[in-house]
C-alpha cells in the first residue's frame, strides 16, 4: 500500500523545457549554462559548486522577480495534475516535491495544488525590496543525491521503504532506487527508463492520472 508519493518537478510534473533553461534563456546566458553544465558533468565542479556558480551568474545577470513570475506563468503543467493530487489526498497519501529546480517558481506554478502538498524541497532564491536577486538558500541535504531526503521522509513517517513511490524522469533522480522505495519514470530524459535496477516501471504520458495504476 502506498502511503507517500514524492515527485520530481521539471519534466515530471511539467511538459516543457525546465525552469533552469528558461531562466538562462531570459538572461541571454545559455552559453554560460552550457559551460557550467559541461564542467559539472566532467567532474570539474561538485554539484554544490555548480549550483553556487549558477546562482552567482543569476545575480550578475540581474535576475529579477519579474523574470521568475514570467517563467512561472509560461511553465506548463502535465494534464490532470490537480485531479491526481486531489485523489492522492483523498486516499490519505502524502505528497512531497523533491526538485533540483527553483522553489520560487514551483510555489507559483503549483499554487492551486499546494494544499495537497506536505512539503516542497528545492533551491530558493532571495530577492530584495526592489525585486532583484541578492542571495539563495539551498536545502540542508544534497539535491544531487535524492536518496538522502527520501530516507529522511521514510524515517520521519516511520513507514516501510516500499510504501513510498518516487516519480521522476532524469539522471538526478536515479539514486532514489537506493532507498528501497518503488520508482516510476515518466517521460524519460537523460536516464535509461529500461534499467529496472533504477526504474521499476516507466511510461510516456501527458496525463498524470496515468500514474495511479502504480500507486
Amino acid at each position: 500500500m502506498t502511503k507517500v508519493v514524492i515527485f520530481d518537478f521539471d519534466g515530471t510534473l511539467t511538459i516543457d523545457n525546465n525552469v533552469w533553461y528558461k531562466i538562462w534563456k531570459e538572461l541571454n546566458m545559455l552559453d554560460i549554462d552550457d559551460y557550467l553544465y559541461r564542467k559539472y558533468k566532467s567532474n570539474e565542479f561538485s554539484y554544490d559548486e555548480w549550483v553556487e556558480q549558477a546562482f552567482n551568474y543569476f545575480i550578475k545577470g540581474k535576475l529579477n522577480i519579474k523574470t521568475i513570475n514570467k517563467v512561472a506563468k509560461e511553465t506548463k503543467l502535465i494534464n490532470n495534475l490537480n485531479e491526481t493530487f486531489n485523489i492522492l489526498k483523498s486516499k490519505n497519501i502524502k505528497i512531497y516535491i523533491l526538485s533540483g529546480g527553483i522553489k520560487n517558481v514551483i510555489d507559483l506554478v503549483l499554487k492551486q495544488s499546494k494544499n495537497c502538498i506536505e512539503k516542497i524541497e528545492a533551491h530558493k532564491l532571495i530577492f530584495n525590496n526592489f525585486g532583484n536577486l541578492t542571495n539563495f538558500e539551498n536545502p540542508d541535504h544534497n539535491l544531487r543525491d535524492k536518496q538522502e531526503y527520501i530516507k529522511r521522509v521514510i524515517n520521519q513517517l516511520n513507514i516501510k521503504a516500499n510504501e513510498l513511490l518516487f516519480v521522476g524522469n532524469d539522471w538526478n533522480d536515479e539514486t532514489a532506487c537506493k532507498t528501497g522505495c518503488r520508482t516510476l519514470c515518466i517521460n524519460a530524459e537523460e536516464t535509461d527508463e529500461n534499467n529496472t535496477t533504477i526504474w521499476h516501471n516507466h511510461l510516456k504520458t501527458n496525463n498524470l492520472l496515468d500514474i495511479m495504476q502504480y500507486v
